[in-house]
């Protein structure tokens, strides 16, 4: 108020200032004009009065100066009180007005900062009130608790405040909790922090409650921790502390509650959240608790061991009946498996059917390992009840050891998982010890799938090819395109596989691989443009129809592709056959790859039918060792010839693998040891090649051996004539070179020479050799037997007349023929070469050429022939002959005639046939025998290479009818008795068969008269020897029984077959092979009966056509020598 009241005088002496300056203006103003005026020269002489009234003018503006400083003063004066006042008004409401009084300010300004001033005192008063009124209501408040505080500590609860004094380490205001705490009734205001953790039980001490205490005050956090805290009556308390650091950091202040409850509330939760509710057991949550302090706690020596146990059956159970039963299947298991713990195995129940144990104390783990098993095998035994239903609980189980395999609980749990899973996955047997090197393999796969997807896109494969070789001919049949891994992620294009497999991209990738195998084979070299191609596809679709109709479209008219089916699972048939119908309707063929292992068997094979099976290389390795593979692999042979399917051994890496297939009849073969992939297409491996050569070659009878059987055989009968065949053989060679003739006709000429005098076998034709005339009865009996059987029936005129002289005015065809037949001029050559070997084998070394050239020299011979003799004559063909030289190049070059299976087979029946037609009671013997051989070989399912050897060797068989003499072959024999004198020729027989190298079948006919067969020296497997063996015995006394039995009236061959089976107990027969012939004895008959009959026509044409045309001989010369 003093302020406003001499604020009030400095306006007024202000407005006065402003009136005697108005004055001062005023007068001097008048003054100047007055001068200016007309009227001035009365007032300048009146100069005294215009002096006084400037002077009093001047007076006044001097005067207004002086008031102008005093206010001045005072203004300032005023200012100075009113800063000192708003001073003290700011210390006493204790807040800032935001003020800055200037010196020069106004009174305009003055009072706006007034104003100013009064409205901020205003809204300071207002919060002060608002202050006042909470302040109140908190007091209320306060009270309230503090009542409430007390109602706590009536019921045994602690709470309370305290305030921790940091530098002096003192607690303050915590009477309450001490009073709650002591027994005694005293009441503390104060303890040491040293004192409280140390007299009161506390589950902390003062260290560790100093460590909290320095992190709030350096973090400028709030303290927080729980502990617990022995009370009255030693009941446990649990507090929770809670403080806030003061702002000069020197003390704390906070609150101290008792969370006993809740802590158990929480212990309670923690337990059910640990447990499993269904068995009991611990669950996944208290594992890094358990196992944690079981590891931690394991002693030096020990191990705690993690068994991972799955329960297999678990999935089925639960399909069928349900999830609640399929509870109750656990639970059930549980308390199985509670009998078998004790106080150092853990059991969790880790997620749904699978267990985990922690073992602790474990010292080895073979100890450990041995008794999981006996538990398991206890386990297995045991037949439980789940809601009435009877179950067993099968497991399987990992495990791993702390120590050994890893040493965190989540490791040795993964470690122990993947164990367990690999029994799931049949990779190994429960229990399953965790492997390291298996388990990184895994994971490194893991990784690798994540570059599935770029591999394929960025095509980075490559094809190789292995060549896929014959094991009849030696030659190539085809390759397999295989694809390789060009990232280096990958080892192995099966890694590749499984990953693709199991991401989900295997689809996309046998495309990619399909289609890069045939534009790489496109580019082929043109040599193996008829040579199959193998790809492999999975077992399900991954091509369908558009893709094989595209492939067929771009690629079938360039190639000829076999698409293999992968057996990597279990297939469908159904799925299968659809897939085979594509590939067959869009000309490829098909096959079934790794028969033999996984999935696949004959149902396989008789579902689907391939056109070839792929045996698998487990199968292949080692099998020239392993008796039991053989047999197996004979059984799938057998079962695809029987389905007309081809069979391919994959996987030959030795060569004795190599030589084993090849005797057993697998038609194909591939593996290192043929032929390795490769980039480019290249042949067979060499080596390969000659031994599947050199084992053909003793698999198929040749020219040779056929050439050394029939000479050897001939011996018997007449060793002249023996040698007369050799060298009219060699010679008609000879001569055939000479004259000029093509290799098929010199062929022609050489086999007819073989047969040349078979006739001489003949009853009655013994005798005739150089008897001189031009067609005889031998050669009669010659040109029919040839001409009925051989496959050259167009040579036959030759052996017809091939005593046949020339006459150069005779006309062929008109003068010297018998019935219209015609002389062929090969007759002529035949005849030249005859008589140079009838007078070499009758002359001396020392004048053979005089007698050779005296002979010659006379008339019957062809000039032209003639000449061609003399000129080998001066080459030294005569000395060749008698030095023997000649036949070794007689042999050598037989040996290179290349003719047919089936013509060889064919010629070899000539011969036998030539034989067994020298008695009218045994004649079919040798055709009965070879159609029931091969009968026997077919019910028996034996494999193609034992089927030829032991239908040629039935044949042979009855080369024992040349050893008997003449009265003892007409005569009519018992089966058994035939049987008896054929076995005894064997000795010779099997020299003739030595000396042809038909190791094989010597073996057989060894084992068929009860001599060892099997030595090592033949080319078939040992069973396969016996085999035969039997069959020939069989097969001998069954055809004889046909002949006679069936010849003389009409019979069954049921019957025959119980008179066999009378015989085989004295014949040594094998009586397996005579029971299963019962089962097809109708089949039987009706072939047998069906071959006699035609061999019977063809019996009675030779003999029926001999019986002609010796009387035609008869007529015309009058006799018959």
């Amino acid at each position: 108020m003093e302020f406003l009241r001499k604020t009030k005088k400095l306006i007024t002496f202000r407005y006065i200032s402003w009136l005697i300056y108005f004055i001062a203006f005023a007068g001097l103003l008048s003054i100047s004009l007055t001068l200016l005026t007309d009227d001035c020269k009365d007032l300048i002489t009146n100069s005294g009065m215009i002096g006084i009234l400037l002077c009093v003018f001047a007076g006044l503006l001097g005067f207004n100066f002086v008031f102008q400083y005093i206010i001045f003063r005072k203004n300032d004066q005023a200012f100075g009180e009113l800063s000192q006042s708003l001073s003290q008004v700011e210390k006493e409401i204790g807040a800032s007005l935001e003020y800055d009084i200037p010196q020069n300010m106004d009174m305009m300004a003055i009072t706006t900062l007034l104003n100013h001033t009064l409205h901020c005192l205003n809204e300071k008063n207002l919060r002060l009130k608002s202050e006042i009124e909470r302040n109140e209501r908190l007091s209320e408040n306060i009270n309230e608790f503090y009542r409430q505080i007390r109602a706590l500590r009536d019921s045994d609860l602690i709470f309370d405040f305290f305030e921790y004094d940091i530098k002096n380490s003192v607690f303050v205001f915590i009477s309450g909790m001490i009073t709650a705490l002591a027994d005694d009734e005293s009441e503390l205001t104060e303890i040491t922090g040293q004192d409280l953790f140390k007299d009161y039980g506390f589950s902390i001490s003062f260290e560790e409650f100093t460590g909290y205490v320095e992190k709030s005050v350096s973090e400028d956090k709030d303290m927080y921790f729980e502990c617990s805290v022995t009370g009255k009556e030693n009941r446990i308390h649990w507090l929770k502390f809670w403080g806030r650091p003061s702002k000069d950091k020197t003390r704390i202040t906070g609150t101290i509650s008792d969370i006993t409850s809740e802590v158990h509330m929480r212990d309670l939760e923690k337990e059910r959240a640990i447990h499993d509710n269904i068995t009991g057991f611990y669950n996944r949550n208290a594992l890094a608790e358990v196992a944690g302090k079981a590891i931690a706690e394991c002693a030096d020596g020990e191990f705690v061991v993690f068994a991972y146990v799955g329960l297999t059956g678990y999935q089925e159970f639960q399909e069928r009946f349900g999830m609640v039963a399929g509870n109750s299947y656990i639970r059930v298991c549980a308390e199985v498996f509670k009998k078998f713990l004790n106080d150092k195995i853990i059991p969790l129940r880790w997620w749904g059917s699978d267990f985990l144990f922690i073992v602790k104390g474990v010292r080895s783990l073979r100890v450990f390992r041995r008794e999981a098993i006996a538990i398991l095998n206890k386990l297995e035994k045991y037949i439980g009840e789940v809601d009435g239903i009877a179950v067993t609980f099968l497991t399987a189980l990992g495990y791993a050891a702390s120590g050994i395999h890893g040493s965190s609980p989540a490791e040795l749990l993964e470690y122990a998982s993947f164990a367990e899973h690999e029994v799931l996955r049949e990779v190994a047997q429960s229990p399953n010890e965790f492997n390291r090197e298996r388990f990184e393999d895994a994971h490194k796969a893991s990784l690798r799938r994540t570059f599935i997807k770029d591999i394929i896109d960025r095509n980075q494969l490559s094809v190789v090819f292995q060549p896929i070789v014959s094991l009849k001919t030696g030659e190539l049949f085809g390759f397999e395109a295989l694809s390789r891994p060009m990232n280096p992620l990958y080892s192995s294009i099966t890694e590749l596989i499984d990953d693709a497999e199991a991401s989900g991209h295997y689809v996309i990738l046998e495309k990619r691989m399909v289609y890069n195998a045939l534009d790489t084979y496109m580019e082929r070299d043109p040599k193996y443009k008829d040579h199959y191609l193998f790809i492999n596809t999975a077992p399900y679709a991954t091509l369908d129809e558009k893709d094989y109709n595209d492939i067929r479209d771009r690629y079938f008219g360039h190639m000829k592709v076999v698409f293999e089916v992968i057996e990597r699972n279990r297939m469908e048939p159904e799925e299968i056959n659809i897939r085979k119908s594509i590939v067959t309707k869009a000309g490829a063929k098909f096959a079934l790859d790794d028969f033999g292992s996984g999935y696949s068997n004959h149902l396989a094979l008789l579902a689907l039918e391939p056109d070839i099976i792929k045996i698998d290389r487990e199968l292949v390795r080692k099998i020239d060792d392993d008796l039991r593979k053989q047999h197996m692999l004979e059984d799938i042979i057998s079962y695809a010839r029987y389905r007309g399917t081809r069979v391919l051994a994959e996987g030959v890496e030795t060569q004795g693998e190599l030589e084993t297939l090849c005797r057993m009849g697998v038609d194909y073969a591939q593996g290192y040891f043929t032929g390795e992939p490769s980039a480019t297409l290249s042949d067979p491996d060499p080596r390969a090649i000659r031994i599947i050569k050199s084992i053909s070659h003793k698999n198929q009878i040749d020219m040779r051996q056929v050439y050394i059987i029939i000479e050897k055989s001939l011996a018997f009968v007449n060793e002249k004539l023996a040698k007369n065949l050799s060298i009219t053989t060699f010679l008609m060679m000879k001569l055939g070179k000479r004259l000029g003739f093509d290799g098929d006709k010199i062929i022609g000429l050489i086999i007819t020479s073989i047969f040349r005098d078979i006739g001489m076998l003949y009853p009655g034709c013994e005798e005739e050799q150089g008897s001189g005339n031009d067609i005889s009865t031998h050669t009669v009996f010659s040109y029919l037997i040839f001409k009925e059987f051989s496959p050259y029936p167009e040579y036959a005129r030759m052996l017809l007349y091939h005593h046949r002289k020339y006459h150069s005015d005779s006309v062929r065809g008109n003068n010297g023929i018998i019935n219209n037949i015609t002389i062929p001029d090969e007759a002529y050559l035949l005849y030249l070469a005859g008589t140079v070997a009838e007078v070499i084998m009758e002359s001396d070394s020392a004048n053979i050429g005089q007698k050779v050239a005296s002979r010659i020299g006379e008339n019957g011979f062809k000039p032209e022939y003639r000449e061609a003799f003399e000129a080998l004559c001066q080459d030294g063909i005569l000395s060749m002959i008698t030095s023997g030289e000649y036949r070794d190049d007689l042999l050598s070059y037989i040996k290179s005639i290349k003719i047919s299976k089936a013509e060889t087979e064919s010629l070899i029946r000539t011969f036998i046939y030539a034989i067994s037609f020298r008695s009218p009671f045994n004649f079919s013997h040798p055709r009965v025998m070879e159609s029931t051989v091969n009968l026997l070989g077919r019910m028996t399912k034996q494999n193609w290479n034992l089927l030829e050897k032991v239908r040629t060797a039935a044949l042979l068989y009855n080369l024992g009818m040349l050893t008997m003499n003449r009265e003892t072959f007409e005569k009519e024999h018992s089966p058994d008795e035939l049987h008896d004198l054929l076995h005894g020729s064997m000795v010779n027989i099997n020299r003739i068969l030595e000396e042809a190298e038909l190791m094989d079948i010597v073996a057989m006919f060894k084992g068929a008269i009860g001599e060892k067969a099997v030595n090592g020296k033949h080319s078939l497997m040992g069973k396969d020897i016996i085999s035969g063996s039997n069959m020939l015995n069989i097969a001998d006394i069954f055809a004889s029984l046909m002949e006679q039995r069936c010849s003389q009236y009409d019979i069954s061959c049921m019957e025959i077959l119980e008179e066999l089976k009378s015989l085989a107990k004295t014949e040594n027969l094998y009586f397996p092979m005579i029971e299963l012939m019962e089962d097809y004895i109708e089949d039987i008959e009706a072939r047998i009966k069906a071959i006699q009959a035609e061999f019977i026509k063809q019996y009675d044409n030779v003999i029926s056509g001999f019986e002609k045309l010796k009387q035609v001989l008869i007529s015309d010369n009058g006799s018959l020598s």
